[in-house]
């Protein structure tokens, strides 16, 4: 049976059957069918009659010519702005019985995400959508915008990663910023861009531009108000394609609302400074900035879907899975920090570098740093997992800074196995030290991390001493003494420290030590009996006096002729 209508239109009839059948000689079975349009409606963008431009906040129109050979019955238009997860359905109106259909655009929905949109026609008995997937690929209007603050102030003598997620049409860091930050003055702030194999390359002549998806470095001296001004909105009908080299990259999101990293690239990790230190991301936000670390040259692919969770940082080994066990390691010096570090064991990791150790970001401003190392080209990685299953397992790490306060280190044990400690040694001062009070005030400062059993612990302890737990200053000896004597003294946490002599009059005779940073552990001091000069002093009583911040101690010497 083929059916062939000649026109549009629901067509009904019978097909009969008879035969010899004494009890069913004659059947009839209904038939039905639908005569449709054989061609697609035809469905095209009218800038004509559109609104010329789609401006930032502005009511506008949008108009479309529709077409097919039976006639149009109905058009309706799905909007959304630049990307939203649904679409909001509006009748279209046909204009005095013509092609030309409309729809007004209230200016709440006219955003700097611009505009996301399919039509879908019925004629002719079937329906047609343009643009053919436009539910997945819609088609897009940009929006024109005139001025756009930036959604914070810029932070005051903070370094921190500034980006616009419009495209700028050119325009130069001089054009856009000028206006904000006046002309450049490396006393009132300063801009920066970074390479793999340049580092921080300060930008004076601002002459280069800021396209969608990349980051800038600024610090400002006071707080301000930054705006982009004369930009149009970036296409969110497609995923945005991102190049980025191998080492590290500084990115940013490429449209006006927050975009997933980690449904986009989930085997790297997303870093965001917040001007304190370095956490993980799983989104990109926009006007905001991020780093990445790329093994080598490469395009990442932004999907234009909006994710409304922003900057979810992680607590305990956010991109590990599968892992068997880790330790957290956080350092805190006064404002700065450095919170996400992890040794552990996964069980496809290897002893080298391999896919569980991520680069260490790089350092800016003021800051302090924990990070794995002990190779021999000085990668730093902020993980190191190792594979098998040992009874102990030994992991070097270091922590550097140039802040003026102590440098405080924390272990959170994460799945630790049953029977399995951990502890941390300085091989700089030969101290094993209590978990409580781990810290240096040294720029740079190497330790060991054990963790495994009793036994594994204390074979590594061999050859170290225990941290002190109290501030301890010991009598010199020998006393009385001649020509030199020593003092021992012990300190539990990180001080600076200073050690001078005194007469028996009160009168400083000489400084051993001023305020040097010394870290917890066993020391000694030593005097051979001459001033400040190098002169040698009177026989007599003297006064070795130690203090610190939290520690002050005298004792009496005598020094003999």
């Amino acid at each position: 049976i083929r059916f062939k209508p000649e026109n549009l239109g629901i067509k009904n009839g019978t097909l009969y059957l008879s035969c010899n059948d004494p009890i069913h000689a004659n059947i009839s079975i209904p038939l039905s069918g639908t005569g449709t349009d054989i061609e697609p409606a035809a469905v095209t963008f009218d800038a004509a009659h559109s609104s010329p431009a789609f401006t930032f906040n502005s009511s506008a129109v949008l108009s479309f010519e529709i077409t097919a050979p039976a006639g149009i019955d109905s058009a309706f238009l799905y909007l959304r702005k630049g990307g939203e997860s649904s679409f909001r359905k509006t009748a279209l109106t046909r204009q005095d019985q013509s092609n030309n259909w409309q729809m007004p655009v209230e200016a709440a929905r006219v955003t700097e995400r611009g505009l996301e949109y399919c039509v879908q026609t019925y004629h002719g008995f079937r329906q047609t959508l343009s643009p053919d997937n436009g539910f997945i690929h819609p088609a897009f209007i940009p929006v024109t915008v005139q001025l756009l603050p930036f959604p914070e102030l810029t932070k005051e003598k903070a370094y921190q990663h500034i980006s616009i997620p419009l495209n700028t049409k050119g325009q130069t860091l001089s054009t856009l910023f000028e206006d904000d930050l006046g002309k450049y003055d490396n006393e009132n702030y300063r801009i920066f861009d970074y390479s793999e194999d340049s580092g921080f390359i300060e930008i004076k002549n601002l002459d280069i531009t800021l396209p969608p998806g990349k980051a800038l470095w600024l610090v400002t001296k006071d707080a301000l108000t930054l705006d982009v001004e004369n930009s149009v909105s970036v296409s969110s009908s497609d995923p945005y394609e991102l190049p980025l080299k191998k080492g590290w990259n500084m990115i940013a999101a490429p449209f006006a609302f927050s975009s997933s990293w980690t449904e986009a690239v989930p085997n790297y990790p997303l870093n965001y400074y917040d001007g304190n230190g370095w956490t993980f991301s799983t989104s990109l936000t926009p006007f905001k900035g991020y780093a990445v670390y790329m093994k080598q040259d490469t395009s990442v692919f932004i999907l234009p879907t909006e994710n409304g969770t922003t900057a979810v940082m992680a607590k305990t080994g956010p991109f590990i899975d599968g892992e068997t066990w880790h330790i957290q390691l956080q350092v805190e010096s006064g404002n700065y920090k450095d919170h996400f570090n992890f040794a552990g064991v996964h069980p496809n990791a290897s002893d080298g570098e391999d896919r569980f150790d991520y680069r260490e970001p790089p350092v800016v401003g003021k800051y302090v740093s924990l990070y794995f190392s002990g190779n021999e080209n000085q990668k730093h990685f902020t993980s190191d997992y190792r594979s098998g299953d040992e009874d102990g397992y030994t992991f070097l790490f270091e922590v550097s800074g140039n802040t003026r306060q102590p440098k405080r280190i924390q272990l959170a044990p994460h799945n630790l196995p049953s029977g399995f400690d951990w502890a941390v040694f300085s091989p700089e001062t030969g101290v094993r030290y209590d978990k409580e009070q781990i810290q240096t005030s040294r720029n740079r400062q190497r330790f060991v991390l054990v963790a495994g059993s009793k036994e594994f612990i204390a074979a590594a302890a061999e050859g170290y001493t225990t941290q002190p737990l109290s501030f301890r200053l010991s009598q010199n000896y020998p006393n009385p003494f001649n020509p030199q004597t020593v003092a021992k003294y012990q300190l539990p946490t990180a001080e600076k420290v200073s050690v001078e002599v005194y007469n028996i009059l009160g009168q400083r005779i000489k400084t051993l030590l001023k305020n040097e940073t010394q870290d917890a552990g066993y020391y000694q001091i030593k005097w051979n009996g001459t001033d400040a000069s190098g002169s040698s002093v009177s026989a007599g009583i003297y006064f070795l006096h130690l203090r610190s911040k939290n520690f002050s101690k005298t004792v009496k010497i005598i020094f003999q002729k």
